[in-house]
């Protein structure tokens, strides 16, 4: 069994006198990809920012290891955690090499310039934007502005690997302004940091997604985990009805005059990143 990296019993969190998290268990692995579904307003992006440190918990705790999140400091968790916000602005005109290596600051200072350049320059490669690193962030479209905030927080994993060997990564709907050869390129990095020992959490709104590359489920509704488990586990036609209040098939061919796109020759490189065969 893999060992356990954070652990959230009975979180809840509220507001200006709103529950919007409310009595959530789990457990995020070494080498475990947890992917979070739901509705809109269901509470994924709260329970993520919870989970990461971001906002503190009204209920219930969060541990990283066997230290409180709340009493960590703030270079330790960010040696531990990296997150990928859903947008990001920046008030200053920093070019992308600039934000990406935003993600060494407070806890790279041991890295010789030589080192940082090169983790930077392996994040951008891996983020594929390092035909970008000149541009002005704020001159790029969104999706070009995501894949540099992936970049950023790949380089905040590499730079706090030596003060923790225990990471995770939070990635809040990483692919919402991707194109599909991107989203699926981006979930293969995520793969792959995976199987290299990384815990993933990551907010996605897309079911096929996250059936494809997620090890667990959590399913959000109404800011409680209506289920926990396996894809092919939980994702029923009944569980979605219930959710998303959709009536849908699962696994069978589109009905005639329709299409519906599936990367087959992708399976067989994802499948090969699931069992572990390409690294971080």
């Amino acid at each position: 069994m893999s060992a356990s990296v954070v652990t959230a019993r009975k979180v809840g969190y509220a507001t200006r006198g709103k529950v919007l998290i409310d009595d959530v268990s789990l457990t995020l692995a070494a080498g475990q990809l947890t992917a979070v579904i739901g509705p809109n307003g269901a509470g994924k992006s709260t329970l993520l920012r919870v989970l990461a440190g971001e906002l503190a918990c009204s209920a219930g705790t969060v541990h990283y290891g066997g230290e409180d999140a709340r009493t960590l400091p703030p270079w330790r968790l960010a040696a531990r955690r990296a997150v990928m916000a859903q947008t990001a602005r920046l008030a200053f005109p920093f070019s992308v090499r600039e934000v990406a290596a935003l993600g060494i600051d407070g806890i790279g200072r041991g890295l010789t310039r030589e080192r940082r350049r090169a983790v930077v320059t392996t994040a951008l490669e891996k983020a594929e934007v390092a035909h970008l690193a000149d541009r002005i962030y704020q001159t790029l479209s969104g999706g070009e502005q995501q894949r540099v905030q992936f970049a950023r927080a790949l380089v905040q994993l590499s730079a706090g690997r030596e003060a923790s060997a225990d990471q995770v990564l939070f990635l809040d709907e990483p692919t919402s302004h991707l194109d599909m050869s991107h989203q699926l390129q981006l979930m293969d990095e995520v793969r792959g940091l995976t199987a290299s020992g990384v815990a993933t959490f990551v907010t996605i709104h897309d079911l096929n997604l996250a059936a494809a590359y997620a090890d667990r489920l959590v399913v959000m509704c109404g800011g409680r985990a209506v289920a926990q488990g396996g894809p092919h586990e939980i994702l029923t036609t009944a569980l979605i009805a219930d959710v998303f209040g959709l009536d849908s098939r699962i696994g069978e061919p589109a009905p005639p005059g329709s299409a519906f796109i599936l990367p087959h020759a992708h399976a067989e490189k994802r499948r090969s990143l699931r069992n572990g065969a390409t690294g971080a």
